[in-house]
């Protein structure tokens, strides 16, 4: 706690001081800079273009809560309970499993299946889950109802419906996310498939916050709202607010019709996707990124639930986050290098908005993430050098304001540990914590070339687990 306090203050001296240098110090001329001035004048002009999007997608978001309440009021005299599969793949998951099985039986959704995939775990997460099933199976027995756990009555949306909880538990050859995933899938009977991973917290109506949109039949997968649950480390109110951020931007890519990446901790499909676009490709190390662009290119219909809200457990620390994000670059390259016919399309079930801006902005995003650490350096000397820290402070304003912004809109209803107004503290130091963000993406992207050449191949990233850290009111 101490060495974590420091660590922001530091930050808070780095931030004041640049503020202050800004502020008060007098820009020195100097002769012979001209070549300086170009290469920030160019460099500043790729942060304008990143930063234009992110203030275009803010400005947008918003209307993605305006045509969800209309499309709820379109839809609110049509009674739509249909079954809902939840499918939860988990290895070596002892940690998390048990909790995240406890939320998701308590969920207020009255058709309810539950399905558990251990993919040949070598811990004890398989023994805690028999133990669990013969706990569950005597709380059922006593009960006229499907009640289980901590629930005290059954919990009814109308008076004839009564909450029905169908649970099954499959332990299987070790083979991976994606089969298990698939294994869990052909296992399920709903007409509605939800996916969470073995660490995640729900709240209890998520998944009728998930369900909702199907109302609407032209739409086909429904991406849910993520949160880091451990935030109570540096590395963790990073991701955290990254997060909260990334997020926030896809109500807008709802409204646009361009979210093109479904994660696997808060997913929902209509049981039909999947004889379209097939299942979940065990081949690729993201496959939930490669399983979202096939229903991209399909041309079905994705939108975002803000209030179906999910709580993760994060990288505990940078080994792992780098890990991770190195998997999902690697993951994400191999997505888009297996559907480049995206790229620039102009079949109709492709959005265009997404083949001619979104797509080769990612593109354009990656040629820039080489090139930016080195520039931020080269800013600082040269900003030292002519002892000008204004373009910082128009940076640090930024960040500060659309961090605000987002932390202003967001929900965390059934959170225990609230932030309140303790977590605006890190809006004017979020510009760097988001450095740490660009480093691993950085390095991610380095060692994703080098692994790419060398053909090396990347495995499920592992970590220290410490639980979601999140409770549920």
């Amino acid at each position: 706690m101490v060495k974590k306090i420091i660590i922001y203050l530091n930050l808070y001296v780095i931030t004041i001081s640049i503020v202050l240098a800004a502020l008060i110090l007098h820009p020195i001329n100097r002769e012979n800079i001209v070549i300086f001035h170009y290469i920030i004048v160019v460099f500043m002009s790729l942060l304008v273009i990143k930063y234009s999007k992110a203030i275009f997608l803010i400005i947008i978001a918003p209307w993605n809560k305006v045509l969800a309440v209309m499309r709820d009021k379109k839809y609110s005299s049509n009674y739509y309970n249909p079954k809902v599969s939840i499918i939860i793949p988990a290895y070596n998951e002892e940690v998390g499993l048990l909790e995240t099985v406890k939320t998701v039986l308590k969920s207020e959704y009255t058709n309810l299946e539950v399905v558990i995939v251990n993919d040949g775990s070598t811990d004890n997460s398989h023994k805690m889950m028999l133990d669990f099933i013969e706990m569950y199976k005597k709380k059922k027995s006593e009960t006229k109802q499907m009640v289980v756990l901590d629930s005290i009555k059954s919990i009814k949306k109308k008076k004839s419906e009564t909450k029905q909880v169908t649970f099954k538990y499959y332990y299987k050859q070790n083979g991976g996310k994606g089969k298990a995933l698939n294994y869990g899938i052909r296992k399920s009977t709903g007409d509605i498939i939800i996916t969470i991973d073995a660490d995640c917290i729900i709240t209890p109506t998520t998944v009728d916050q998930f369900v909702k949109p199907f109302r609407d039949y032209t739409i086909d997968a429904v991406v849910g709202n993520v949160k880091i649950g451990n935030r109570d480390t540096v590395v963790g109110m990073v991701q955290f607010l990254e997060f909260l951020s990334s997020f926030y931007a896809k109500n807008a890519e709802s409204v646009l019709g361009t979210i093109y990446i479904i994660g696997g901790a808060a997913a929902a499909f209509r049981r039909s996707v999947f004889d379209v676009v097939g299942f979940y490709n065990h081949k690729n190390i993201t496959e939930d990124i490669d399983i979202s662009v096939r229903i991209c290119d399909a041309g079905l219909k994705i939108v975002y639930a803000e209030d179906a809200i999910v709580y993760t457990e994060g990288a505990s620390d940078v080994t792992g986050l780098a890990k991770q994000r190195l998997r999902w670059k690697i993951g994400w390259f191999q997505t888009l290098y297996a559907n480049t016919h995206i790229l620039f399309s102009i079949k109709p079930q492709h959005n265009k908005i997404l083949s001619w801006i979104m797509i080769p902005f990612v593109y354009f995003s990656n040629v820039q993430l080489i090139f930016e650490p080195w520039f931020i350096i080269f800013l600082y000397c040269y900003s030292y050098w002519l002892m000008n820290f204004e373009p910082f402070l128009t940076w640090i304003g930024a960040e500060a304001v659309m961090i605000s912004v987002v932390l202003f809109t967001d929900k965390q209803k059934y959170d225990k540990q609230k932030y309140k107004w303790t977590i605006f503290l890190f809006t004017p130091i979020a510009w760097i914590l988001f450095y740490l963000s660009t480093y691993i993406e950085y390095r991610s992207l380095i060692f994703t070339i080098w692994h790419t050449i060398k053909k090396k191949e990347v495995k499920w990233q592992k970590w220290q687990r410490s639980g979601c850290g999140v409770r549920i009111e």
